[in-house]
Formats: C-alpha cells, structure tokens, sequence
C-alpha cells in the first residue's frame, strides 16, 4: 500500500500573505487553518510532517497544538524555523530539506499550509507514482470543465500519454481552435493543476542551483523551473476535488461549510 512507502511531509507556512493577510492564523471551524492542515498531514500516515515557517507566531502555535495531540502524533511533528527570504514553498523547503539532512533518495511531500481540506488519498496517489521509479518529481491533476478553463485562477496543465508534463499556464490550454469539432470528441477534458508534489530529496538538494525560468516569471508558476531547465514532472490524475484553498476571505467561508457539513462532504 502507499502509506507503506516512507515519505515525510513538509509544509511551507510563511505568515504573510497578500489576499488574506495572515490567514494560516485565522479561525475555521474553531481552530487556525494551519492545524487543520496539519490534522490532513497527520491522516497520511508520513514518517514525519515539518512544518517549515518564518513566524515565530505560527512556530508558536503549531508547538501548542502538537503538545495538546496524542504521542505518536507529536513524535511526528518538527517545527523547521526558516531563517531566509524564498520566493515559493519549494524554495523555503528546500532549505529545510537541507538542514534535516533527508537522503536523497527519500520522498517529501509538499503541502502547502493553505490545503486544509485536501484528502489524504491525494497524498497517497502522488506517493505511489514515485514508487519503483526513478521520478524526481510528481504531481495531481483534476479534470475541469472547458468553462472552469478559463479561469486564470486555475492553474492548467497538458500532458503525454503517459503522465509526463509538457507545460503548466494560467490560460486556457490547449487552445480550442475548431470548438465544434473538440466539444464532440467525449474522450477530452481540460486538466487543472492541484499544487500538491512529491519530489526526492537529491532534487530539493539541487533547487538552488536551477536557474530560475522566464517562464517561471512570467506565469508566476515554480513548477517551470524544472520543465524550462529539463527536467520531467509526472502528472496522475486523481478524481474531482470539491475542496478549496484558502487564498480569500469567499474560500474561507466556503471551507468552515465543508468541515462544518453544510455543503456536500468531500
């Protein structure tokens, strides 16, 4: 099974955030969005879950909430304090990674601390793709509706056959050219990214070094560093994902719902 795979989970949480200010800190369902993210972590089922943040506030309270959680839990968690500026959370784990001294060949989970909802079943599917292979890095996608396409809010993602990434973008991709002839083929959908990797610990070791993409500047997207300079991302689709980020003050409401069961469970 998956969960029998070894793999840690690290979860970047910078305090400050430009749409919703300080919102790891903020109440859902009566406790901040970070410990809910921490309680998906913990259903995974990891090695360990390191919480790697540039608040002493966030450091604070995630050791307040571990010492309140079983044993076995709080054996589990680790509180990583960055000490640098990072321009995305694969560069603020990196750092973390490095610092741990993970094996290279050990697989690290990137969940980022705005995911309370997202399923452990996602982290197992994105575990297992990196299983008796040599992948450095994977990732999920959803299908999505040519209309959610449009919204540059959802990141897009095109792929081969068999899973491999070709590119990443906040626009519509692939381009629609003939929609009578597209909206007939039943096999196609449109795929949305959902930022949930899982990389190996020699490719987090070298992130610093990757030349940072124009690409990468451009869509604002970390994940074109790595297909800009040659390096393979594995994409696995896994079913629809009714949950929600939590970038705006809309997706923190639309959250509290689904933990508290007003809307339709995930």
């Amino acid at each position: 099974m998956t969960k029998e795979i070894p793999f840690s989970i690290y979860i970047p949480a910078r305090l400050n955030s430009s749409r919703l200010p300080r919102k790891l800190l903020l109440n859902l369902a009566g406790k901040p969005v970070i410990c809910h993210t921490i309680d998906r972590a913990l259903e995974a089922q990891p090695e360990k879950i390191v919480v790697v943040t540039d608040s002493v506030e966030i450091a604070d309270l995630v050791n307040q909430y571990t010492s309140e959680l079983q044993q076995i839990q709080q054996s589990k968690i680790i509180v990583f304090n960055s000490q640098k500026e990072h321009d995305s959370g694969t560069d603020r784990i990196s750092e973390a990674s490095i610092a741990l001294q993970e094996a290279p060949e050990h697989i690290i989970i990137n969940l980022q601390g705005d995911e309370p909802l997202l399923p452990a079943t996602h982290i197992h599917s994105v575990v297992g793709a990196m299983a008796d292979t040599d992948l450095l890095v994977a990732t999920l996608s959803v299908p999505i509706s040519a209309e959610d396409a449009k919204n540059s809010n959802n990141v897009k993602v095109v792929t081969t056959k068999s899973g491999a990434a070709l590119y990443f973008s906040r626009s519509k991709i692939p381009y629609d050219r003939d929609v009578a002839v597209s909206s007939a083929n039943n096999d196609f959908s449109y795929q949305k990214h959902l930022g949930l990797y899982a990389y190996r610990g020699e490719l987090l070791f070298a992130w610093q070094e990757i030349p940072q993409s124009g690409l990468e500047d451009l869509e604002k997207l970390e994940q074109l560093r790595l297909l800009e300079n040659g390096f393979g991302i594995q994409v696995v689709e896994v079913e629809e994902f009714n949950g929600v980020g939590i970038d705006t003050q809309e997706q923190l409401e639309i959250a509290e719902q689904m933990i508290m069961g007003l809307n339709k469970p995930l």
